[in-house]
Formats: C-alpha cells, structure tokens, sequence
C-alpha cells in the first residue's frame, strides 16, 4: 500500500484543471507495461487487436491503436521507498531570468504556489510572468505566441496534447534536461509524448478510471452492487446493461449509468478511431462493424434502455448530485460527490473470456517547454517546484490505492485514444458523439458524413 500511495499525485494536480476543462466542454482525460504496436496481445485471459504496425522512425513511438497491457501500473514503483516518492525534485543549477508560464488554469493552486516561491528557491530569477488561455483555444494561442517571437517557457500539457504539439513545433524536445523522478509516468512519457524517438513533456502518473456506484441508492433498491458482481465473476458489459435498467428510476430523475467516455467501447474492442498506415494516422471508422458494434452499445443504453444520462460533459457532476447510480470515471473526480456513500470497482470485462480494460483515470498532467523558448531551464525548474509541491501533498486521498492494486490484481489492459493527439477533439467528441448520442441517425450514416472532415484533420498531421 506504501508503496503507490503517493503516486496519486495526479489526481491531486488534475482535480481543478479537469473540472475547469469539462465546463468548457471540451476534453483534455504504466510504468512497467507492455506496449502494443499492432498486432495481437494477450495477458489476464484475454486478447486485443490493435490495429496496423507504425514505422516509429518516421512518426509516433508508442502505442497505436491505443492500447497497453498492464503487469501491474505501479509495480516499478514498488523498489522506492515512501520517502523517496514523495521527494522533491533536486534542484537546478543557473536559474535565472524571467520565466514565462503558459496554462488554461491560472487558479489552479500548485501553479499559484510555484509562482509565488520560485523566485524563494531561485533567487536569480528576475520575474514569473502568467499567460493564460482559454482551454479551448490553447493550441492556437500558443501557435500564435511561438509564432509572435514571444515563445512561453513552462507550458501546461497532458498526454492528450501529443504528437498535435510535438507534429506542428509547437514544443521542443527536452531529453537533454528531463531529471527522473519516480513519480513520472515512464510510460505515457516515453510513448504517448514521444515523435520520432525523443520525448517532449514530463508527465505524471495517474490511476485508472473506475466504475463509480452509489452506495445508498443500491441499499434502497435492495439491489447487488457492481462490487457484489465483480466478486462474484459476473461483471460483463451484459451485467451493466441489466443493473443500469434496474436502477433506472425515471419517475424520480435516478439514471443507472453515465459516462463521457464514448469511444471506450470501442477502444475495448480493439479499435481505435485512428489506425496507422506506412507511419500515417488513418480513419479507422469507415466500414468498421467492431468499431460500430462497440459504440452502438452505449447509444443502445442511452436510447434504447432509457438508462444511461444522455448528455455528455455531465456524468460525473450528475453523479455527484445523486441522479446517477453508476459512473465510470476518474479518481480526480470525487471531490464532486457529496451527501451520500459511494465505493468504485473495476468497469465491467465484455463478456466472460475478455480482460478487464480501462484507461488513464483523469488526464495525466504535467508540463512541456514551447519552442523557441528563451529560458528553457527556468521552464524545467518551474515544473518540477509545482510537481514537487503537488508529490509533498499527495496523502490526501486514501482511496486511490484501491485503483492501482485492482488494475495490478487483474492485469488490467489500458487503453488511450490517439484522437486527442491529432487534433479530432472537437469534432469527434463534441459534434459527431454528440449526433451519436440522439440516435436520430445511425453511426454508419454519422461516420459517412463526418469522415471527409476528420480525414482532412488527419492530413495535417501526416
């Protein structure tokens, strides 16, 4: 337990920034495991195909078709010590000068911290100066920025902003200045936010998302919880299916199910939206009946079953507010639920056979240096004091070892989405899942109408 407690410290960093993301409707959501470059991999009794191989000299290096199996999430974790984990980073040698700071979460607490003690830590450095941005617009306003001549030094990044960042030189490589932390996540550094082998931001580990359920809800329906089902071995997409309409109250307002996460059906069929061809990011919907078959299972819930909240952005917050039985979400999310009892278990296997999947519970933050940076190492030094002040703090949620010693116990299999990273956010998850989700017209109709455009996004990146 010792051992990965402190490892939530990107639950902690990503309460305020995901909050702030999910109002603005746009989305932003290990070490030791085994990464998938196509082809068929099997652990914890179960197999996924992930797509096409990808020529990592010439593009990404890292997981394609999105998914990673998992030996264990923090199982290297498991040789340092508590004290060693929550460390601070050492400090730098020659930080001075001004440093620029570039983030779409100004009020986030560990930035405002970093701000106010660098110049404590680092006497040398002149000035802290904030740019801050809409979350919405960051990319094109750190565009513009490194275009001005006016480049930030520390920028705010996850996983999700790669290769977009690393494909249009809006972030510069930084290898060359990376101090290793056993906090970092090695893997989603080392993949996700690499382009053509070298690595472009310092990013955190999180844990998984897990399957939310209100405990109190379960106790008035006289209902077996989805704890109950997993002990058991009968926690199957069927068995969510079948509880969600039991808990469904629609008299009352109680919806048995919500998430945001569209795509994850999919992704735990082995298919991404993206494939990889010769080294090129290609559309992987069209004519897609695994692909289609897996999303149509939520929209069924939501559509057919009445029992899954049918707007996006909300899931957490409705659960919060005791509407929702049932979420799958992040750990970064509970300081939303109040007033009732609640436990979370791993999201259900598709059947059976299959292994158990999930995938980066929250967005993984952490920061990226811009290029054309003028005080790259004053960029460096700010990161790691926000970093270390977030690790120092990392007792304050008990819950989440929970989440590491399940995704360990069942060889959980993560998967990440690469549409983040090519820039298909908005008209993915905003325009077409939300079509998707009225069931006013069919997927195969959707994914016609809307492949042109997300072909055309693909091209940019290519």
């Amino acid at each position: 337990m010792k051992k990965i407690i402190c490892v939530l410290l990107a639950v902690v960093l990503a309460v305020g920034c995901l909050t702030a993301c999910q109002q603005s409707s746009t989305v932003t959501e290990t070490t030791d495991s085994e990464v998938v470059n196509g082809g068929t991999t099997t652990t914890g009794g179960g197999s996924t195909t992930t797509g096409d191989s990808v020529d990592n000299a010439k593009t990404i290096s890292g997981t394609v078709g999105g998914t990673e199996t998992s030996k264990g999430w923090a199982s290297t974790k498991s040789k340092y010590t508590v004290a060693e984990l929550e460390a601070a980073y050492p400090l730098r040698q020659g930080v001075k000068g001004e440093v620029k700071v570039f983030t779409p979460f100004p009020d986030d607490k560990p930035l405002q911290y970093a701000m106010e003690n660098m110049k404590q830590v680092y006497p040398e450095v002149t000035n802290v100066k904030l740019i801050s941005t809409s979350n919405v617009s960051r990319h094109e306003k750190l565009l513009a920025l490194i275009q001005a001549g006016d480049s930030p030094d520390w920028v705010y990044t996850t996983y999700q902003d790669f290769p977009l960042r690393a494909a249009k030189g809006m972030c510069q490589p930084i290898d060359d200045l990376i101090q290793f932390h056993p906090a970092q996540s090695d893997s989603l550094m080392n993949n996700n936010c690499s382009y053509n082998g070298k690595r472009y931001a310092v990013i955190i580990e999180t844990p998984i998302s897990v399957l939310f359920y209100n405990k109190n809800l379960f106790q008035r329906k006289g209902e077996k919880t989805p704890e109950d089902y997993y002990k058991e071995g009968n926690w199957t997409w069927a068995t969510l299916r079948q509880v969600a309409k039991k808990m469904t109250d629609a008299q009352n307002g109680i919806y048995g199910f919500a998430t945001d996460m569209d795509w994850y059906f999919s992704e735990c069929m082995g298919q991404d939206i993206i494939k990889f061809e010769n080294g090129k990011a290609k559309l992987n919907m069209r004519g897609n009946q695994t692909y289609m078959d897996g999303h149509q299972f939520l929209i069924d819930m939501i559509n057919v079953d009445k029992s899954t909240f049918p707007t996006h952005w909300a899931a957490h917050t409705e659960f919060g507010k005791g509407t929702v039985a049932m979420c799958f979400t992040g750990l970064n999310h509970t300081s939303f639920f109040h007033g009732f009892e609640y436990d979370y278990t791993l999201f259900p296997k598709q059947d059976a056979n299959s292994p158990y999947y999930s995938t980066v519970g929250g967005m993984a933050g952490g920061f990226a240096i811009a290029k054309g940076a003028k005080n790259p190492v004053g960029g460096m030094a700010f990161g790691e004091l926000l970093m270390s002040n977030v690790i120092q703090g990392s007792h304050t949620k008990d819950n989440v070892a929970k989440a590491y010693e399940l995704a360990e116990k069942e060889q959980v299999i993560k998967v990440v989405p690469w549409f983040y990273g090519f820039g298909l956010e908005g008209i993915y998850m905003q325009d077409f899942c939300g079509w998707a989700r009225t069931g006013t017209k069919d997927l195969n109709t959707l994914i016609e109408e809307n492949a042109s455009i997300f072909e055309a996004k693909l091209r940019e990146y290519n």
